[in-house]
C-alpha cells in the first residue's frame, strides 16, 4: 500500500497530465478508503481514523475543482453584442453638500434654527 500511496503522490506532484493526474488522485483515494476501512475493521479510534479521512476528504476536493475548471474551459464563450450609451454617466446626488435648511438657517416650517437666532 506505501508503494502505491508514493507512486500515486509522484503522478501528482511531477507528471503534468491531466488524466494522470487524476489517476493519481484516484489511486490515491481508494487506498484511503482500503486504509480507513482497515481502521474499521480493528475498531480503532477515531483519532486514529481522522488523518486518513481527511486527506481523502481534500482528495475528494481536489478531482471536484479539476472538474470544475476542465468543465468550465470547455465552455463555449457567449459573444453577445453590448448595447447602450456608455459614455454617459447619470449624476449621483452629492452627499457632502448641505441641505437647504442648513444653508438658509430655516427649517421646512418657517421657523429659524436655534443655531441661526
Amino acid at each position: 500500500m506505501g508503494g502505491t500511496e508514493i507512486v500515486s503522490g509522484l503522478l501528482l506532484l511531477l507528471i503534468p497530465n491531466r488524466k494522470l493526474k487524476n489517476l493519481g488522485n484516484i489511486l490515491l483515494i481508494v487506498t484511503k478508503v482500503f486504509n480507513l476501512y482497515s481502521h474499521f475493521a480493528v475498531n480503532d479510534q477515531f483519532e486514529r481514523m481522522a488523518p486518513s479521512l481527511v486527506f481523502s476528504f481534500m482528495l475528494v476536493c481536489r478531482l471536484v475543482v479539476d472538474w470544475q475548471f476542465f468543465k468550465y474551459q470547455n465552455e463555449p464563450v457567449a459573444s453577445s453584442e453590448i448595447t447602450g450609451q456608455f459614455d454617459e454617466l447619470t449624476a449621483k446626488p452629492n452627499l457632502s453638500t448641505k441641505t437647504a435648511a442648513h444653508k438658509t438657517g430655516y427649517k421646512a416650517n418657517g421657523a429659524k434654527s436655534k443655531k441661526n437666532q
